[in-house]
């Protein structure tokens, strides 16, 4: 087996389809084996179902992890993939038509890589409010965003360049060495991100390497729920304890000064957002609205670490 595409889903059945339907588009190489495997993350809607009338349009198998978190969900998807390489993509992107052949040709040129990835653009559900779809750019995180340009290039964790969970792939003999940390991950109780960037890091930082595919390129939906400021604040809090989280050790003993940053962070931020929100643009306001968010993750999970 040459490919295995693994798709993680959690209850988002219509949005699934959609992104299966793309995948019925997308072009594999000539001669090119691949699989699709979609780990089921404790769905109690019509997921099976979706997926099950995909079977004659694509090499699809499902494998079901009850327990959730994405984590889980990406080491089960692991532990099926029979092909030599693992690309990973959501359940809310529209793939493009050369996104698996654009893949299969990195693989060949660069067959002593071990890490890939490929652009992901924000797709905005209509009507997207003025002050979301003007600050796009700040905004890039949240949305996944990775641009690096139109040509090939060498990843590197100094320079940022970093693919990310919506469209990535590895060498799987280097995947199944690596797995994914469960304490990370959207849907599990740890409110923390991350789980990807977190394994590709390690991957290159250990010495090995990887390329930027320009060609493998998707779009990432992203629909009017997650266009408010409500998930712009969960966002940045789940960032924030993500973050804090990285950083913190049991031998650390820097924990009072901590807290104390973050503390007059968040309080600046609160402070200066309340100030300008209700006069200036979002252009003005929302990197204080989103710095006194991570803030306030930091140092939830600052103080979740002393007190465990």
């Amino acid at each position: 087996m040459d490919l295995s595409v693994i798709i993680c889903t959690r209850n988002r059945s219509s949005s699934l389809r959609r992104t299966l339907e793309t995948l019925v588009l997308a072009t594999a190489p000539p001669e090119t084996a691949w699989e699709l495997i979609i780990v089921d993350n404790g769905s109690t809607d019509d997921t099976t179902e979706v997926i099950e009338s995909f079977a004659g349009l694509l090499p699809v198998q499902m494998v079901f992890e009850p327990l959730a978190g994405l984590s889980n969900a990406r080491n089960a998807g692991v532990a099926a993939a029979t092909g030599a390489y693992i690309i990973w993509t959501d359940d809310d992107v529209d793939v493009g038509s050369q996104w698996l052949a654009a893949y299969q040709q990195a693989f060949r040129a660069w067959p002593d890589a071990a890490v890939f990835g490929g652009p992901i653009s924000p797709l905005l559900e209509a009507p997207s409010p003025a002050w979301f779809a003007d600050n796009l750019d700040l905004l890039h995180l949240l949305l996944a965003t990775r641009q690096f340009g139109p040509s090939m290039r060498q990843l590197s964790v100094e320079d940022d360049l970093v693919p990310f969970g919506a469209n990535f792939a590895i060498r799987t003999i280097e995947q199944k060495r690596y797995l994914y940390d469960p304490v990370l991950g959207a849907g599990s109780n740890n409110a923390r991100l991350g789980e990807e960037t977190v394994l590709i890091k390690q991957l290159l930082l250990a010495g090995a390497s990887g390329y930027w595919v320009p060609e493998a390129a998707v779009m990432h939906r992203i629909i009017l729920a997650r266009q408010s400021l409500a998930h712009v604040e969960d966002y940045f809090v789940r960032l924030g304890r993500t973050v804090a989280h990285g950083s913190l050790t049991a031998e650390d003993n820097s924990y009072l000064q901590r807290l104390i940053r973050h503390f007059i962070a968040r309080l600046a931020n609160r402070f200066l957002l309340a100030a300008s929100k209700p006069w200036l643009p979002a252009r003005m306001w929302l990197p204080r609205f989103m710095s006194h968010a991570f803030h306030k993750g930091a140092l939830e999970q600052v103080v979740q670490f002393r007190a465990a």
